[in-house]
């Protein structure tokens, strides 16, 4: 939120690069689905957040966690809707 995007998207592929060789699971699953989106969102890289909100989505549901995949599924549909992907986001 101090707007350092660099440092900032760093620390989270170095997180999520050691969370996936520990096994993933639900951190890996969150800072993806979450903390990755919020901060490319910040950036103003919808198209990044996208990516990271349906990657993030799809370890959740793969994990089987109804609680934090229903607020995944809505970052996912707040980043498709800021690239007017208004179907998909629906």
């Amino acid at each position: 939120m101090q707007g350092d995007f660099v440092e900032a998207r760093e620390i989270l592929a170095q997180m999520r690069t050691e969370l996936a060789k520990r096994g993933g699971g639900m951190l890996l699953a969150n800072i993806t689905a979450f903390e990755s989106v919020d901060v490319e969102l910040l950036a103003g890289d919808p198209v990044a957040a996208a990516g990271f909100a349906v990657e993030g989505f799809k370890q959740h549901e793969k994990l089987g966690e109804p609680t934090f995949l229903s607020a995944a599924a809505g970052y996912v549909a707040k980043a498709l809707y800021l690239l007017d992907r208004l179907d998909e986001a629906d």
